[in-house]
């Protein structure tokens, strides 16, 4: 029996390491892994879009919970760009002035638009 996790360890570990990447480069991961070489139609009957789909999900749910560095190497690996945003459970949340360079939806806080007005 091939557990799913144990599936997504192999493409995981397929698309990092050093092998071409391919569903036979993975196939060989998941026999590294578990001890097990699955039938070609076994192993490869289990890449569906609902695979692909609990895959990001999974990588979505590990991100959130990882700190900033691990976010930023994570960034790195995959060639993006990641920007941290710390959310406070608030309707007003105060950023420094020069963010609203970058979030253009931002305005100026009540407080500093009352006393631009004095």
């Amino acid at each position: 029996m091939l557990h799913v996790w144990d599936v997504m360890l192999a493409m995981v570990r397929c698309a990092i390491g050093d092998e071409h990447r391919s569903v036979a480069t993975a196939r060989r991961q998941f026999f590294d892994l578990t001890g097990f070489m699955p039938e070609e139609s076994s192993f490869y009957d289990r890449l569906t879009p609902a695979f692909a789909d609990l895959a990001w999900q999974q990588f979505l749910r590990v991100l959130a919970s990882a700190n900033r560095v691990q976010r930023r190497r994570v960034a790195q690996a995959l060639g993006v760009h990641v920007r941290d945003v710390r959310v406070v459970d608030a309707s007003v949340v105060t950023l420094p002035g020069r963010a609203m360079a970058h979030y253009r939806r931002l305005t100026p806080s009540t407080e500093a638009a009352r006393s631009r007005r004095r």
